[in-house]
């Protein structure tokens, strides 16, 4: 696909689900009149690398449950199969989605990402999509971590001409009515006191860090090398 390009601000708002998951608008595929065919409310997991929606290749329940929206594939004009029919699923801590590889348009707040590889879920197995509005979930860890390489948005922008957004930021509010945002692009330098301090990441499929030390209340650091 083409290039992720910038179409507006760099703060996308999250909504708090009973403070375990933050979520936010995903626009998925294109109407003829060139707007996202439908906003999904999607998770933002920086454990995962797949991109994921819910779509009308999930005919049941919790897909087809009053108030859930699903991405309909036949009606955009900009989706495009792949090569061959190909089957994904991923497991997580509290879910499990199944369905078929695709491409299409994904706008993502200032982002958009054409041709844009995705998972559409056929079926959705666990407690997180059971109970909670969850319409997709976009996976922010590295490729490496991706079922399919092409559902990775993280390989995505720091492949392409997008260096301007290959950096994003989470802040969550303590006040769960309130939420809280992903900057995209860098950081925003309201939401925080002091200087930013960066660690390299040891394996590039979570985002983490070596654990060097570590203090329990007031005691004095315990070094661990």
């Amino acid at each position: 696909g083409a290039p992720a390009q910038a179409v507006g601000g760099e703060v996308l708002r999250l909504r708090a689900l009973l403070g375990t998951e933050y979520v936010g608008p995903a626009g998925v595929g294109t109407t003829r009149g060139g707007g996202a065919q439908v906003q999904l409310s999607v998770v933002y997991d920086t454990g995962s690398a797949d991109l994921w929606v819910s779509s009308d290749l999930c005919r049941g329940p919790p897909c087809t449950r009053e108030g859930r929206h699903r991405y309909n594939h036949t009606a955009s004009p900009t989706y495009r199969p792949p090569v061959g029919p190909k089957q994904l699923r991923t497991t997580y801590g509290s879910a499990e989605l199944e369905g078929e590889l695709g491409a299409d348009d994904v706008r993502l707040g200032p982002l958009l990402a054409r041709g844009q590889g995705l998972g559409m879920i056929a079926e959705a197995r666990g407690e997180a999509f059971n109970y909670l509005p969850l319409e997709g979930i976009v996976g922010l860890a590295f490729p490496g971590l991706a079922k399919d390489p092409s559902t990775s948005l993280v390989g995505r922008l720091t492949s392409e001409a997008s260096a301007a957004f290959s950096q994003f930021a989470f802040y969550l509010h303590r006040d769960l009515d309130l939420g809280g945002g992903i900057v995209w692009g860098g950081v925003d330098h309201r939401l925080y006191d002091g200087e930013l301090l960066w660690f390299p990441v040891p394996q590039e499929l979570y985002w983490a860090v070596d654990l060097v030390a570590f203090r329990v209340g007031g005691a004095h650091p315990r070094l661990l090398r």
